[in-house]
């Protein structure tokens, strides 16, 4: 017992004495580890947080009537389809409905939506103007539409939907933006659409936005079809294809990441231990002179740089959590789950990375001959 402590006495003493050398080593260990331990965290949530960003580019999966049926979906069947959603994974959907209006003797697009819903699965949507609701007897314009028939928001304008002779009127209260056809349409609230189209609870398709990837997806897709009758459900590939493809590269640069810090904090250990062998070349030379074997001045040598590994592990583990938080608030706008198996695993890493860079000092600790360098040469 006395051994042990006398030995672990004579360590901190010898480190105490290269401040500068095992602060610098210290460091390095420190920053590889809270680079890695942030990074386990966020890669851990990356696949969620990836879909979740790439929900904005719009809806992942269509509902649509099969060939079959009466070419409108039931909300019977949405409610259906909605139970083979996990909770947690679906952003949102919205019914849509597709109806002809004539606005000024123009003929133009009706389309029946529920505000918030289709703001849910459609976030690129810009709106100018009210973004809470619509309500029955109120309308929003695409902006290409608003430009040609100069319509702004606050105007009472008369349409004439689904063929009726009477026009309606409905108050303008929004502009929609969105770069595509919705530019050419109008929109109004869906019960109201329904109601004017004798069409109660039905819809054309149904648009949703779910967090998966496309394995899952796919999984949900098969169950509703194999489930629901009468309605096809299709994944948009070349979202969700591009959701693999972004998700991978961001993947392989976590891995560079990872690898080049790794890299970088084994040289630096490299060189330190180096220097802290080549400063004591005398007192080793003493040592071995003194009877000190080979293996001992070895054990001293690897037990301050696992020491260091450890302090320096704990510390960049402890200090990685600020750093995942700061990634995952940047890039995701968002917080991350701290991993507690990311400890084990720097701990792992520090020690491969300590006991390969001793590596070569050691060598340099058993070509030390006591003669020549207690001579001064």
């Amino acid at each position: 017992m006395k051994k042990r402590k006398m030995f672990f006495k004579l360590i901190l003493r010898s480190l105490n004495g290269r401040k500068s050398r095992v602060l610098i080593a210290l460091l390095a260990i420190t920053i590889g580890n809270l680079v890695v331990a942030g990074l386990i965290s966020v890669y851990s949530g990356l696949d969620e947080n990836m879909s979740r960003e790439m929900r904005g580019y719009g809806a992942n999966v269509i509902l649509t009537p099969s060939v079959e049926t009466d070419s409108f979906i039931t909300r019977e069947q949405m409610e259906q389809a909605n139970q083979y959603i996990p909770s947690q994974q679906l952003i949102g959907y919205s019914p849509i409905l597709y109806g002809k209006g004539e606005i000024n003797g123009k003929e133009t697009d009706v389309v029946g939506i529920n505000l918030r819903q289709m703001l849910s699965v459609a976030p690129y949507w810009r709106v100018d103007g009210e973004e809470n609701s619509l309500s029955p007897r109120q309308v929003m314009v695409g902006v290409s539409l608003a430009e040609t028939e100069r319509i702004r928001i606050g105007d009472s304008i008369k349409i004439k939907i689904n063929g009726n002779y009477e026009a309606d009127s409905y108050q303008v209260v929004g502009v929609i933006s969105t770069g595509g056809t919705e530019d050419e349409q109008m929109f109004i609230n869906l019960s109201e659409l329904q109601k004017q189209m004798n069409l109660s609870n039905k819809y054309h398709y149904i648009l949703y936005s779910i967090v998966a990837d496309e394995n899952v997806l796919d999984q949900v897709v098969k169950e509703i079809e194999g489930k629901i009758k009468g309605i096809n459900v299709t994944p948009v590939k070349q979202i969700v294809q591009s959701e693999g493809k972004v998700l991978a590269k961001m993947i392989s640069l976590v891995t560079f990441i990872v690898v080049l810090i790794l890299g970088s904090t084994f040289l630096c250990v490299l060189s330190t231990l180096i220097a802290m062998v080549t400063e004591r070349k005398k007192e080793i030379g003493l040592k071995k002179a003194l009877g000190a074997s080979e293996k001992a001045i070895a054990r001293e040598f690897l037990s301050e740089s696992i020491l260091i590994a450890c302090m320096g592990s704990l510390l960049g583990w402890g200090l990685g959590w600020f750093f995942a938080q700061w990634v995952a608030n940047t890039v995701f706008q968002t917080e991350v789950t701290y991993q507690l198996y990311s400890l084990p695993i720097v701990l792992l890493l520090s020690f491969i990375i300590v006991l390969g860079a001793a590596w070569i000092p050691l060598k340099r600790l058993s070509q030390v001959n006591p003669a020549v360098v207690l001579k001064g040469e």
